[in-house]
C-alpha cells in the first residue's frame, strides 16, 4: 500500500514543478486532518515502510525537505508533538529558501502554511513538554524563526505576504505575554507609511484588519486611546460583515476605548454583540450611578483583568463622577436659579451616600480638585466655606473634550 505516499509526493512535486501555489499550501499542511490521514494510512498498511526510500525519486532537496514533512505529519499523529515541530521546522526552513530565491511569490502561501502550522505545534509541544516536566520553549523558538524569515519578504513584490508572518508573531507574543517584542513588529510594517495609508493599503484586507487590532490592543496597553481608538476603530469597519466573532472580538477593546474617549456607544450594538458587561458602564456614565459603575467593575473584575481593560474601564469613574455632579447642579438650579453654581460640599455628600458611597469633606474636596484638575468640571473650591463654585457657562465640559489621562 505503499503507493498511497507515493502518490501523495507526487502530488506535492508537481505542485511545485508546475507553481502551483494553492494547491502546495493545502498539500503541505500536516494540521489538516486529511493529509495527516492518508500519510498514517500508508504506514499502518505497511509499518516497514521507509520514508527515505520514498522520496528517494525527488531532488534534492526537496528529497530531505519532504522526508522531514512526512516524519512530521507521523510524529503529530502519534501525539509526539515536540518530535513533530523539529521535523515541521527543518521542512519550513527548506521552503523559505526556496520562496527567497524564487522571483514571484508563487510559493509564498505554502510558507505561511508551513508557518501557521509550526505556530500551531509549537503550542501542542509546549503543552507536551510541560506535562512531561521538561523545559517549554517552543514558542519562543518559533517567535525566533519567524523573525528569521523577514529577509525573505524583502522584495517589493513580496513585501505583503510579510503581514502575514507579523499577525502570527502577534498572537504568539501575546499569548506568552512578551508584550514588548510586539513593537519591533510594528517597526516592520511602519516606518515606510502610517499604518492604514497609501503603503498599508497593499497588504491584503484580511492582514490589515488582524494588524489594527492587535496593535489597537498594544496602544491600550500603552494608554494611548487615540491610536487604539483609530487601530480598533479601523479593525472593526473592516472587519468582514459575516464574521461576528471576529467584531465581537474587536469591540472588546473598542467599547472601553470608546468609553475612555468620551464616546458613549449604542445600548443596541452592546447587545446585538452579546457584550453586556459594558452595558452597565454606559449607563453608569449617562446616569451618574457611580453605584451601579462599582457593581459592574466588580461584578467582571476578572473577565477584565484577563483582558486587560480593567484599569481603562477603571479610569471612566471620574466621568461617572462629572455626571452626578451635574444632574445635581442641575437640580440645584431649578431650585435655586440665583445661587445654583455655589454647590455645598454636604450636599455632594449627601448624594454620594444615597448612592452608597459615603465620604467625609475632605475626601469630598479632593474628589472635586481632581475633577476640576483634569478639566471635567470647570470652577474652583471656596475651602473655608466648604463650597464649589462652578463656572456658570460652560461648568461641565462635554465627555468627548477631556483628557483620559
Amino acid at each position: 500500500m505503499s503507493w498511497k505516499l507515493r502518490d501523495y509526493l507526487e502530488q506535492v512535486r508537481d505542485a511545485i514543478e508546475y507553481k502551483e501555489g494553492a494547491t502546495l499550501a493545502s498539500l503541505l499542511s500536516i494540521t489538516s486532518a486529511d493529509n495527516r490521514q492518508r500519510i498514517a494510512q500508508a504506514f499502518r498498511a505497511n509499518p516497514r515502510l521507509n520514508v527515505n526510500s520514498e522520496v528517494s525519486f525527488l531532488a534534492p532537496p526537496w528529497n530531505d525537505i519532504l522526508a522531514n514533512l512526512v516524519k512530521a505529519a507521523q510524529a503529530y499523529d502519534n501525539n509526539h508533538f515536540a518530535e513533530a515541530y523539529g521535523c515541521l521546522v527543518t521542512t519550513f526552513l527548506g521552503f523559505l529558501h526556496d520562496f527567497r530565491n524564487s522571483e514571484t511569490p508563487w510559493n509564498m502561501r505554502a510558507v505561511h502554511m508551513l508557518s501557521k502550522d509550526m505556530k500551531i505545534l509549537a503550542e501542542k509541544a509546549d503543552q507536551e513538554l510541560g506535562l512531561e516536566g521538561s523545559e517549554e520553549g517552543k514558542q519562543y523558538d518559533v517567535g525566533r524563526r519567524l523573525n528569521g524569515a523577514f529577509p525573505a519578504f524583502g522584495s517589493k513584490v513580496k513585501r505583503p505576504g510579510m503581514l502575514f508572518i507579523v499577525n502570527l508573531l502577534f498572537r504568539i507574543y501575546f499569548r506568552l505575554n512578551t508584550i514588548k517584542l510586539c513593537r519591533n513588529l510594528i517597526n516592520v510594517i511602519e516606518p515606510r507609511a502610517p499604518a492604514v495609508g497609501t503603503d498599508f493599503s497593499t497588504f491584503p484586507a484580511g492582514e490589515r484588519v488582524t494588524y489594527c487590532f492587535y496593535t489597537g490592543r498594544l496602544a491600550v496597553f500603552d494608554d494611548d486611546f487615540v491610536r487604539a481608538n483609530q487601530q480598533l476603530s479601523f479593525a472593526f469597519e473592516h472587519c468582514h460583515r459575516n464574521h461576528a466573532r471576529n467584531q465581537r472580538r474587536i469591540l472588546k477593546y473598542l467599547i472601553p476605548v470608546k468609553l475612555t474617549l468620551g464616546s458613549l456607544p449604542n445600548l443596541d450594538l452592546v447587545r446585538r454583540h452579546n457584550l453586556t458587561e459594558y452595558e452597565d458602564f454606559v449607563v453608569a456614565v449617562r446616569t451618574g450611578n457611580i453605584q451601579l459603575f462599582e457593581r459592574a467593575l466588580e461584578t467582571n473584575e476578572v473577565r477584565f483583568l484577563k483582558s486587560g481593560v480593567y484599569l481603562t474601564l477603571e479610569r471612566l469613574r471620574a466621568y461617572v463622577y462629572r455626571t452626578l455632579i451635574k444632574r445635581i447642579a442641575s437640580i440645584q438650579a431649578q431650585r435655586q436659579p440665583d445661587t445654583w453654581h455655589q454647590m455645598k460640599l454636604s450636599l455632594i455628600r449627601t448624594a454620594l451616600k444615597s448612592l452608597g458611597d459615603e465620604m467625609d469633606d475632605d475626601e469630598v474636596e479632593c474628589l472635586l480638585a481632581n475633577l476640576i484638575y483634569r478639566g471635567a468640571i470647570k470652577g474652583y473650591l471656596h475651602h473655608r466655606n466648604k463650597i464649589m463654585v462652578l463656572g456658570k457657562t460652560g461648568a461641565f465640559p462635554k465627555l468627548s473634550t477631556l483628557s483620559p489621562s
